[in-house]
């Protein structure tokens, strides 16, 4: 199999995968609070990684980037501590725990599978979405 093949093969592959968690993904999503009212002061901006950060080693532990995993870089929560992060447009949140830092450009920097919990996946989308953050104990 030539290298132009296989890389198709393989981008065929992950883009069925993100498809799959995506359908199972959105049983979870809790849709029962369309209208959500939230002061501007307490909005921030969301966006997700790139693509080609995934098996990157991140801050924590150097552990890999997972896409499907559910974690976050922020610039000044310690490592481990559990986020509630709740998109303002749609009421819809997500659990995230911080295992990265990032470029501040952003508030908050999103693994590909706990942006698309929060939105669903628009090839047109701006890639950045407002929302609210609690910690959790």
């Amino acid at each position: 199999m030539s290298k132009v093949t296989g890389c198709i093969v393989n981008t065929a592959i992950f883009l069925i995968l993100v498809l799959i968690i995506m359908m199972w993904a959105d049983t979870f999503i809790d849709n029962s609070n369309e209208q959500v009212i939230v002061e501007s002061s307490n909005v921030f901006k969301a966006t997700h990684y790139a693509g080609e950060l995934n098996g990157r080693p991140m801050a924590w532990k150097e552990m890999p980037y997972d896409p499907f995993d559910l974690t976050c870089a922020h610039s000044m929560y310690p490592f481990g501590t559990v986020l509630r992060v709740t998109n303002t447009e749609n009421g819809r949140t997500v659990d995230v725990v911080v295992t990265d830092r990032h470029d501040y450009k952003t508030d908050l920097d999103l693994s590909f599978i706990a942006y698309t919990t929060l939105r669903d996946w628009d090839w047109n989308d701006s890639g950045h979405t407002p929302v609210t953050m609690e910690v959790l104990p």
